[in-house]
C-alpha cells in the first residue's frame, strides 16, 4: 500500500476541482494519503483531516481537524500517533469520546 500519495498541491487542486463540479458531485470526496489518513472535502471545498479504521469489522474515523489549519504534515503526525495507539490496543474513537466526557464533567464542576 502506497504512503503518502499526497502533496498540497494536489489537494489544492482537488478543491478546486469539487467547487468547480459541486451541481453535479452527488456527495464528498475522499482523498487518501494511505494507511488511513484520509482527506474529506465538502462541495462547498471545505476539507477535513480524518484517521479511518476497522475495528472488529466495523469501520471508525477519527477527525484530526480542518484543512489548510491542520497541515498536510500535521496529519500524518496526528494518524501516526492513533496508529501506535491501535499497535498497542486502543481504539481512537473510544478514546476521543472518553476525553471528550472527561472535559464536559471537569467544565460542569467549574
Amino acid at each position: 500500500m502506497a504512503i503518502h500519495k499526497l502533496t498540497d498541491l494536489k489537494i489544492r487542486a482537488k478543491i478546486r476541482e469539487i467547487e468547480e463540479l459541486a451541481f453535479s458531485t452527488p456527495k464528498n470526496a475522499l482523498l487518501g494519503d494511505g494507511q488511513g489518513l484520509t482527506l474529506a472535502i465538502a462541495k462547498n471545498g471545505s476539507a477535513s483531516w480524518l484517521f479511518r479504521y476497522m475495528d472488529h469489522g466495523k469501520a471508525k474515523s477519527v477527525g484530526l481537524g480542518a484543512y489548510p489549519a491542520t497541515s498536510l504534515k500535521t496529519a500524518r503526525e496526528k494518524a501516526q500517533a492513533l496508529r501506535d495507539a491501535r499497535a498497542n490496543g486502543t481504539d481512537p474513537a473510544a478514546a476521543k469520546r472518553q476525553e471528550a466526557r472527561e472535559q464536559q464533567l471537569q467544565q460542569a464542576k467549574a
